[in-house]
């Protein structure tokens, strides 16, 4: 079990990416800085047997996990499907091939800091929590496995 403390004093963080729930579960116990939820849609970079399919029951745990460390969306994530993860009440996304194999990478980035930021500024239910969010998160071609 790492030393979160430990870390969190070093000046580092912690994120732990997780592929199902029983992962989540365990994630959360450690509480790290951020939790990775993926991957939402089936994606070309790696093969996983299990997407988290983005659902009501998605969106409840993710709701809980955010009072325990920030949420982070990965995986085969594209601006046609932003909608819908946003809706799941993450925190953040982190986008990698909808941003590289773009005809027009710059474009594609302002297209998607303009849908959050759209959907972070909506009216909220009075009592609820402001959603944030960190960045759109890319990795350059040249570091694919």
């Amino acid at each position: 079990m790492p030393n979160i403390t430990a870390i969190h004093n070093a000046g580092l963080r912690l994120g732990i990416s997780t592929h199902g729930y029983r992962e989540i579960l365990t994630a959360a116990a450690i509480k790290p800085s951020y939790i990775a939820l993926g991957h939402i849609f089936p994606t070309e970079r790696k093969i996983c047997p299990l997407a988290l399919r983005v659902s009501i029951g998605c969106a409840n745990i993710i709701y809980g996990l955010s009072s325990i460390a920030p949420t982070v969306a990965i995986g085969g994530i594209k601006l046609h499907n932003l909608d819908s993860v946003l809706n799941c009440n993450v925190d953040s996304v982190a986008v990698v091939t909808a941003v590289t194999e773009s005809i027009n990478p710059i474009a594609t980035v302002h297209t998607f800091r303009e849908k959050i930021n759209a959907y972070f500024n909506q009216p909220r239910q009075r009592g609820s929590q402001p959603r944030k969010w960190f960045a759109v998160g890319t990795q350059t071609s040249r570091n694919r496995a």
